[in-house]
């Protein structure tokens, strides 16, 4: 029994559910009985406008017939990209030195993406696909500018304006297979996968700087070039067991990851560095249940073993390995008219493979980012109740999180102090408690949600000046509307507010509030809709924000033009959900990449 609380956006009310020791993967589609065979197809097209013109094509295609079900999707965008920020970086280093910088960019961002499924049913009992998609970003263009004052405590250091032209270009490819079989009373299911993606990345930056010496230009070119493979098996056996059902089986992962760097003015030091993991899994899992009540609880081993390179060679102090056991258990009851649910679990979230290559890259004359190979994973207790009573949903949640990874900047070095380093790091030990009310009624053609959200951390960082809590709640208030109207017409409208508060190092320093509306309308018997949206109506969800770090302060004002104008056209033909049902190996670890 699942309790899932869903309000209009789903990114406003949270959902919340029990992971199995199993696995996290999504569960595969089944077309049901009676769904329309042969031919279908639907098509998607969209355009939106914000300071710039974005759009995109989306072409769905299937064929069923008896026991094969075949599909494709085919999806190209040209997206407009622009940004506007100011920041403020001040650092106790020296004589205490402070950065404000204002950044201007505009740029375009092309993408083709393919997906081909094929899936074939011989009997009742047996399954079994094939799953392509490929990724492709031919070309991210963009052009910035950054005007930039650096102050001591008494003067002024120097005055730049750097101009830059990154160019990136990205390929991910993956390929799965499954097997679902059925003998007597077992359940068996196979999945293997594999991952290929590439990236290249280039910068060429530009511009005159001024101090006390006078006025020099200034020039920066680089490449950096990132490539990852991943293989992933998965086999999962069930079957009944003591009025229960018994799940069970283990999983496997091998994943490498390079990164190359080269500046020709030899600012920072080229890199050549690869780091590659085995992940070895273990699960098992038994549910039953006992009159009304739901009973649920598993264990799962996962064993990591890393390897890092550089230039080649080894380097064992950059090695990792890790064992963990997770528990999880879960009880589910109804409660007269209520439905009732309590849960725990332990789970783990590991570091990008980004994150762990210890190579300096360049953003811009005053900020560098880098990786952290000791970087460890961060264990996460989560202790959830919930409930659910006709339109009225309640839950909270307790969270302890330890080793947590969070951003963290220091200055490059004491001749270097306006120059900022930024690098992810293991964070103190911190505690979470949230609650989330969710009403959701439906009055004849009206539908109104309403959901209140209260989140509070317990978190202690030292820095510089000494150690500060960031203990300050948030709540969200968000208010959805849907009209139903005569003729195939819909209307929407929502409001959320946030208020002020401490997330993890992030200091929401004002209140932000955001709307939205649009308006939908069907034709040809719902075959076709058309759709038109506005987002942040008022330009109002402007985020000014100050970060915490050990040695340095920062502080962001995002004045990027938000209202965005959408227009989608819908329309389908016999289209049906593809039969394809492969969990995936190797989810978690292919997010890595």
């Amino acid at each position: 029994m699942m309790i899932g609380l869903a309000l209009g956006n789903a990114g406003q009310a949270q959902v919340v559910s029990v992971p199995d020791a199993i696995c996290e993967a999504d569960t595969g589609v089944v077309r049901k009985k009676g769904e329309a065979s042969g031919f279908g197809m639907s098509n998607r097209l969209y355009t939106g406008y914000r300071s710039g013109w974005t759009a995109l094509d989306q072409l769905d295609m299937m064929y069923s017939r008896e026991k094969w079900d075949v599909a494709g999707s085919v999806t190209v965008s040209d997206v407009y990209r622009t940004d506007r920020k100011i920041t403020t970086r001040s650092s106790g280093m020296g004589r205490g030195w402070s950065q404000n910088s204002q950044l201007l960019s505009e740029g375009r961002e092309e993408n083709f993406s393919a997906l081909f499924t094929a899936n074939y049913r011989p009997d009742s009992d047996r399954s079994m696909g094939v799953r392509y998609s490929l990724e492709r970003m031919p070309g991210h263009s963009n052009e910035y500018f950054i005007i930039s004052n650096v102050q001591t405590a008494d003067t002024t250091y120097e005055v730049s304006l750097l101009g830059g032209t990154p160019f990136e270009q990205s390929t991910r490819q993956e390929l799965d297979f499954y097997y679902n079989g059925k003998m007597g009373e077992w359940r068996m299911t196979v999945d293997a996968g594999m991952l290929w993606n590439g990236e290249r990345k280039a910068i060429d930056i530009l511009g005159d700087i001024k101090d006390v010496n006078g006025l020099r230009d200034e020039e920066f070119n680089a490449l950096n070039r990132i490539n990852g493979r991943l293989y992933a098996a998965r086999l999962l056996l069930a079957r009944p067991l003591w009025g229960g059902t018994v799940s069970f089986g283990g999983e496997y992962t091998y994943g490498s990851y390079r990164n190359r760097y080269q500046n020709r003015q030899a600012l920072l030091e080229d890199a050549n560095v690869r780091t590659g993991e085995n992940t070895a899994v273990a699960f098992v899992d038994y549910d039953r249940d006992f009159g009304k009540l739901k009973a649920k609880a598993g264990l799962r081993y996962e064993h990591v073993e890393g390897r890092y390179y550089d230039w080649g060679e080894r380097i064992a102090e950059y090695d990792h390995r890790y064992d963990h056991v997770f528990p999880t258990a879960s009880l589910a009851w109804p409660f007269g008219k209520v439905k009732m649910q309590v849960a725990y679990n332990m789970g783990i979230v590991y570091p990008l493979y980004s994150q762990l290559c210890a190579v300096t890259v360049y953003n811009s004359r005053y900020l560098y980012k880098e990786g952290n190979p000791l970087l460890r994973p961060s264990l996460r207790h989560r202790v959830a109740l919930e409930a659910a009573y006709r339109w009225l949903h309640f839950n909270t949640e307790y969270l302890h999180i330890r080793d947590g990874i969070m951003g963290n900047s220091r200055s490059y070095s004491a001749e270097t102090p306006y120059v900022t380093v930024s690098a992810p790091v293991n964070a103190p030990a911190r505690d979470q408690l949230s609650a989330t009310l969710v009403v959701s009624p439906v009055i004849g053609i009206w539908s109104p949600g309403l959901s209140l959200r209260c989140s509070k951390q317990w978190f202690a960082l030292a820095t510089s000046k000494g150690k500060i809590k960031l203990n300050k709640p948030i709540s969200t208030l968000n208010w959805v509307n849907n009209l139903e109207l005569p003729f195939g017409v819909r209307l929407n409208a929502e409001v959320m507010l946030n208020t002020d508060g401490h997330s993890v190092n992030y200091f929401f320093k004002k209140p932000r509030w955001y709307t939205q509306a649009g308006i939908s309308k069907s034709f040809l018997k719902g075959n076709m809709n058309v759709q038109l949206q506005v987002t942040d109506l008022f330009n109002s969800n402007d985020p000014d924000v100050a970060v915490y770090y050990s040695d340095v302060r920062s502080m962001e004002n995002d004045d990027t033009a938000r209202r965005t104008f959408h227009l989608t056209l819908r329309y389908s033909f016999n289209s049906t959900r593809s039969k394809y049902q492969g969990k995936g190996a190797g989810g978690v670890q292919k997010r890595r990449m």
